[in-house]
């Protein structure tokens, strides 16, 4: 390494960011564990619930 200053702040700033990068970390294994218990849910619904549901959210989209 050069001890380039310009390097060095570029280098402090990234280390800087540590807690936000470990909170965002944490925010995103959040949305990925209620993403999996969202599909664990649904595999367990019977498929005539299942189809209304889907028929349901579809028109409530402005699906045809």
């Amino acid at each position: 390494m050069t001890g380039d200053p310009f390097e060095v702040d570029r280098l402090f700033a990234t280390v800087s960011d540590e807690s936000h990068a470990i909170e965002s970390l944490g925010e995103v294994l959040a949305r990925l564990q209620a993403v999996l218990e969202a599909k664990r849910r649904l595999q367990q619904l019977d498929p005539p619930t299942l189809r209304a549901a889907i028929a349901a959210r579809h028109s409530r989209l402005g699906g045809s």
